[in-house]
């Protein structure tokens, strides 16, 4: 039941709203940052500069195909009983529950040499061990925001990973614990210019859709 989704129609377009004005603020940010600066960058600046600009433009492309889902975070008791339990929830018109087919697979994806699903292995439950399947993050993986979605929808990133005394930040992050249908997303570490404070942080856009929306955005 952890993997169960929980549908609610007046949630959707609060995410969906939230979304189209993503894409309005960076479509503007695009537009305003690529004029002010093209006239007062050295070379180098000026094709990481492009290098930027290309990436926001792919997410924007990206965001503009994303329906948000209208999922809220849920966790129902194990059991399937619903009295009494995080999941007893005043129900509204349109709302559903979805409860998909038993799922055996970690998804990775982002700056890994090789994305991809692997097979859930029950004896070996950490973000670590299957980062290392997949032959670990690439040299252009930005190691600090990595983050794990979980199956019902949650986020656990290396601020709010806590695995028990003295794992915290990227230790806990590693050995925090995966489930079936869980999903690993590694970023890309983009080379820092002096105008890159200008925009807005790739990872907390991509961040902000998981957690706002429930969908992975994956632009690499």
């Amino acid at each position: 039941m952890k993997a169960a989704q929980f549908i609610r129609v007046s949630t959707q377009k609060t995410q969906q709203e939230a979304i189209d004005k993503l894409i309005d603020e960076l479509e503007l940010e695009v537009a305003q940052k690529g004029q002010q600066v093209s006239g007062a960058l050295d070379k180098e600046d000026l094709e990481a500069n492009k290098e930027l600009v290309a990436s926001r433009l792919a997410i924007i492309a990206q965001l503009k195909k994303t329906r948000a889902k209208g999922r809220v975070i849920i966790r129902l008791a194990g059991n399937g009983q619903f009295a009494g339990s995080q999941g007893d929830v005043l129900l509204e018109d349109g709302d559903r529950l979805e409860v998909p087919r038993k799922m055996n697979v970690v998804n990775v994806v982002g700056r890994v040499y090789n994305p991809t699903g692997v097979v859930f292995d029950p004896a070996r439950d950490s973000v670590g061990y299957y980062l290392r399947l997949v032959g670990g993050p690439t040299e252009t993986a930005d190691r600090d925001h990595i983050f794990l979605l979980k199956a019902d929808g949650s986020v656990v990133t290396r601020e709010t990973s806590n695995t028990g005394f003295f794992a915290f930040g990227e230790r806990g992050l590693m050995s925090a614990r995966v489930e079936p249908g869980d999903s690993i997303l590694v970023p890309e570490k983009l080379v820092q210019t002096r105008f890159m404070k200008e925009f807005k942080d790739i990872t907390q856009i991509l961040y902000q859709i998981a957690v706002t929306a429930g969908v992975l955005i994956v632009v690499f």
